[in-house]
């Protein structure tokens, strides 16, 4: 489970990085949006690899900012909450406890979806 959620949240995201800069530094500005998580620094006894991955996304806008940012790059991260996403649904591996866990949290009445 580690391996997999590093390379799609992590892995996934410097790769993009690395094809989308050159394109970028040709054009001569640009931004990069990358989807964090509000789990990376809230805490959560269910997805400790989750919430690292997100986490580790910081470091990297902060690198793309502080390397290329005087190139006119902007590093950005988005932190939705917990979104319900097709495949969750699908998969039916959410928990109704946890579903209630993570709306006790949330700053919204709702979760995501998408």
């Amino acid at each position: 489970m580690f391996d997999r959620t590093i390379a799609v949240n992590l892995r996934g995201h410097l790769l993009a990085t690395r094809a989308v800069l050159p394109h970028l530094l040709a054009a001569g500005a640009g931004a990069i949006v990358y989807t964090g998580s509000g789990a990376s620094d809230s805490g959560e006894a269910e997805r400790p690899s989750y919430a690292m991955s997100k986490g580790w996304l910081g470091a990297l806008m902060r690198h793309v900012a502080s390397r290329w940012g005087r190139e006119g790059i902007t590093g950005n991260v988005v932190a939705p909450g917990f979104t319900m996403t097709e495949e969750l649904k699908a998969s039916g591996q959410v928990p109704q406890p946890f579903i209630e866990r993570m709306l006790e949290t949330a700053r919204s009445p709702r979760l995501g979806e998408s």
